[in-house]
Order: C-alpha cells, then sequence, then structure tokens
C-alpha cells in the first residue's frame, strides 16, 4: 500500500502546485526529508530545472549556515529561470535549512555519518521524484560542488543535459590545496602530505591548529569519500549536453578550470563570464566581491541566465 499512498501525495502535490505556481515539496529518504520549493512556470511544459547547491550547509535560496548574511543566488537564479519559461526545483541539503531539523541538528555541517555520496543519492531522488511528477525532461544545474554531484546524477540517465557551473576541474584535494597557496610554506607542506597520505589510506595523525578545519575527524570521512571523484574523468561518463560555466572573478574556483574541461572532452561547450564571482554575482571589484556574500542587493550576473537559457533551448 505504500505506493497507493506516494501516487496520492504526489497527486496532491501537483495540484497544489499547477493552482498555486509555487509549492513546497517534501520528499522521504531513508534517513530523513528533503525539503524544496516548486516555482512553476508555463513556458517550457514538461520540463524542470533542478538546481544542486555547492558545499557546507547551504539551502535551497543559495545561503550557508556559515555565513553571516545572505546571497540569494539561489533564489535570484530560479526567478530568472521562471521568467524565461522554466519552472524550477531547488531543496535545502540535508544539512541546512528545514531539511537540516529532520536529519537531525547535530548533522548541520559535518558527521561521520554523512559522505559525498549521501548528497548524490539525495539529488538522485530528487530527480526521480520530478519524473514521478511527470516531468518529461528534467534540467541539472550543479553549482561549485553540486556541479559534481550532478555530474553523478546524470550519469544514472535520468536527466536530460546538465549545467556544470562553477565547479572545479581537479578533484577536491587539489582544490583545497590551491586554496591553501597563501598558507607559510610549513604549513602548506603539512597539507599537501596530509592529503597524499589520505590518498594512501594511511592515518594523518595530529596536524597544525591552523589546518584542524580541513583535517578534523568529522570531515576525514567525507573528504575521503569527496575525493574519490575526478570532475573530468566523471564528465567523460556523461552521455546528455553538457555546458561547462565559469566567472572570471571567481576566487574560490578559478574560471581557468574551464580549460581542464575543453582539453580533455572534445566539443565540450563553455562559457567564461566577465564580473561573474562564485556565487553568481556581477562584481566590478574584490570589495564588492567579498560583500556580495552577505548582501543579497547584489545581482545576479544577466549573461549568466541568458547563457543558461541559450544551452537548454538548443538542447
Amino acid at each position: 500500500m505504500k505506493w497507493v499512498k506516494k501516487i496520492w501525495i504526489l497527486i496532491f502535490l501537483v495540484l497544489a502546485i499547477g493552482m498555486q505556481g509555487m509549492g513546497n515539496l517534501e520528499i522521504k529518504t531513508s534517513d530523513g526529508t528533503l525539503h524544496g520549493t516548486l516555482a512553476k512556470a508555463e513556458g517550457h511544459p514538461g520540463e524542470v530545472i533542478v538546481l544542486i547547491a555547492g558545499s557546507g550547509p547551504t539551502d535551497r535560496n543559495g545561503n550557508s549556515l556559515v555565513l553571516s548574511g545572505r546571497m540569494d543566488s539561489f533564489l535570484q537564479l530560479s526567478r530568472a529561470l521562471n521568467k524565461e519559461g522554466y519552472s524550477v526545483f531547488r531543496y535545502d541539503k540535508r544539512t541546512a535549512g528545514k531539511s537540516r531539523d529532520s536529519f537531525g541538528k547535530e548533522k548541520a555541517i559535518f558527521d561521520q555519518e554523512i559522505n559525498f555520496d549521501d548528497f548524490v543519492e539525495d539529488a538522485i531522488l530528487v530527480v526521480e521524484t520530478m519524473r514521478e511528477i511527470g516531468y518529461k525532461k528534467v534540467h541539472l544545474i550543479g553549482h561549485s560542488q553540486g556541479a559534481l554531484l550532478a555530474l553523478r546524477v546524470a550519469q544514472t540517465g535520468l536527466v536530460d543535459s546538465l549545467v556544470h557551473l562553477s565547479g572545479p576541474g581537479v578533484p577536491i584535494d587539489q582544490v583545497f590545496l590551491r586554496q591553501l597557496e597563501s598558507l607559510p610554506k610549513d604549513l602548506y607542506k603539512e597539507a599537501e602530505q596530509a592529503f597524499k597520505k589520505m590518498r594512501k589510506g594511511e592515518d594523518i595523525g595530529v596536524v597544525s591548529q591552523e589546518l584542524e578545519p580541513y583535517f578534523s575527524d568529522q570531515t576525514i570521512p567525507f573528504l575521503l569519500n569527496w575525493m574519490q571523484y575526478d570532475p573530468v574523468e566523471e564528465a567523460i561518463l556523461v552521455d546528455v549536453p553538457l555546458y561547462f560555466v565559469g566567472g572570471d572573478a571567481d576566487t574560490q574556483v578559478l574560471g581557468s578550470n574551464l580549460k581542464i574541461f575543453e582539453e580533455k572532452i572534445p566539443g565540450a561547450q563553455s562559457k567564461l563570464i566577465p564580473n561573474m564571482n562564485h556565487v553568481l554575482k556581477r562584481v566590478e571589484s574584490e570589495r564588492e566581491n567579498q560583500q556580495s556574500y552577505q548582501d543579497p542587493s547584489y545581482p545576479l550576473d544577466p549573461i549568466l541566465v541568458e547563457s543558461i537559457t541559450g544551452f537548454l533551448n538548443r538542447t
């Protein structure tokens, strides 16, 4: 009888969303509930875009528990895509927003019981739900860590296209090492050795206090799971149209990552957007770049929406 109950829940959701144009969805997993918002548009009937957020406790609007302000980048992107006629579903990760309460507050940021693959399974379940609701085409937009998640999901054959947005072209340990280049040489070398030991399955021992956020007992299991995936190798396994997008004002994932995909994936479609930063905002200075992480008044880069819709219209 569980399948009957599930069908009636889906029918209720379809009717509610159809009348209101927007509705909140609850998607049950084996150990909690994912909470999200489906904003419906009529320009592309039968199609939906699923937004997959980046690392950390990030909610459906693109905001993080570990940052003091709001960005609203996913909220803005959803609204912009709605205006272009696309229905959009965005959801709180299991470590954020209303989903966080369902999975347990003690798992808000890192927990040894949560790994990267859990986020992949969550995203697959979201896509399956979109299919069950009745969408014939499902497009993914994965941002930052979410870009790698989207590559994994796309290999299931459940999606029709994928936008890899501000995601790195190398495994996460290499990304972190680049971000740590400003550290004193001895600390950088220590971090480098720690990652090497992790890849060999060796105990890294006690690290310096400055490196503890990267190599704590809580973070290491998650990182080990995450590190095994090379974005280029995962992208090669994807059979649907792929679009790689980055910003040249992104200081977290440099725009040069696009070249990695262009060089290793023949015919890769890509776009480097001038003055777009990591949180998808148009900025003109480093000061604006930093402020945009905690001030939602900074607008979404308009070229981003134009580029995404252009790609989707071609698929």
